[in-house]
């Protein structure tokens, strides 16, 4: 209840000044230029802070009060991007930590303060980890998928290449990392792009066709980049072997469009037809 004031005084600050705190925070120089107090109203801020910060001493004491005033933005940030949104989120986060510290506390015989430092601190943690943008865990996982598709996608490239030249099949193996591999492996099947015959495997109708298109998309960069740019050839499939995946039927097609029709890439390989051209 001895905090209900410094809360009030914080909620009317932020309703009354939420535009010149924004401008205030993110640019005071445009603030200067508008004719805003940017020097007081970052003072009245951080005597705000201040208030909250010496409040809060006797509730908490001098040390969990820095976790409590920085974890829950801190988790926030990690989750929202907006700044209104970050406040809502915040509060929430520091609401949710008050309940269950004092729950857990209660329970476990301990100190009220500590165990909601202890939970903010453990909301931090998973946003840390899995926060979908900015969370490690997260972060991981959306390599591990582009890893697989690129590896898959590779995987179907080199079978197409093989049937192009008439040589041998290769094996269904290929990325470095045997997570990636194996995953990359999975995928392949279960997009139907291989199937097995006679014990070998085998490139589905479905399969060479994404293979037609990952193929047409690495030689015609190639030979946009021969075209365009100075480049010797052996400084050419790098390049092309990194943008085969992110060229879509579109852009191949303007690729293309660009190129006048050009049937050879720079190595002499034809650059198979779009699917729509079959």
């Amino acid at each position: 209840l001895k905090l209900l004031p410094v809360l009030g005084i914080v909620l009317a600050m932020i309703v009354v000044a939420w535009k010149e705190l924004q401008l205030v925070a993110f640019d005071p120089a445009l603030a200067r230029a508008m004719g805003l107090p940017a020097t007081a109203i970052h003072l009245l801020l951080m005597g705000v802070v201040a208030m909250v910060t010496v409040s809060s001493f006797e509730s908490v004491g001098s040390i969990l009060v820095v976790p409590m005033l920085v974890a829950p933005a801190a988790t926030a940030r990690l989750l929202v991007d907006r700044l209104s949104t970050t406040l809502l989120v915040a509060a929430l986060a520091a609401a949710i930590a008050a309940a269950l510290g004092y729950i857990s506390a209660f329970a476990w015989k301990t100190n009220a303060a500590g165990m909601m430092a202890a939970v903010i601190g453990g909301e931090l943690a998973l946003a840390v980890l899995f926060s979908p943008r900015y969370g490690l865990a997260s972060r991981w996982l959306r390599n591990l998928y582009l890893a697989v598709q690129i590896a898959a996608e590779d995987i179907v490239a080199r079978f197409y290449r093989a049937e192009e030249r008439g040589t041998a099949l290769p094996s269904a193996d290929g990325a470095n990392n045997w997570l990636v591999s194996m995953l990359a492996q999975l995928r392949v099947r279960r997009k139907g792009w291989l199937t097995t015959q006679d014990g070998h495997p085998q490139l589905t109708s479905r399969g060479r066709q994404h293979a037609q298109s990952i193929v047409r998309a690495h030689r015609l960069w190639e030979s946009y980049l021969a075209t365009h740019f100075e480049l010797p050839a052996d400084h050419l499939h790098a390049p092309a072997e990194r943008m085969e995946h992110f060229l879509d039927a579109e852009l191949q097609q303007q690729l293309a469009d660009e190129l006048a029709g050009k049937a050879l890439d720079p190595h002499g390989s034809p650059i198979p037809p779009s699917i729509e051209d079959r």
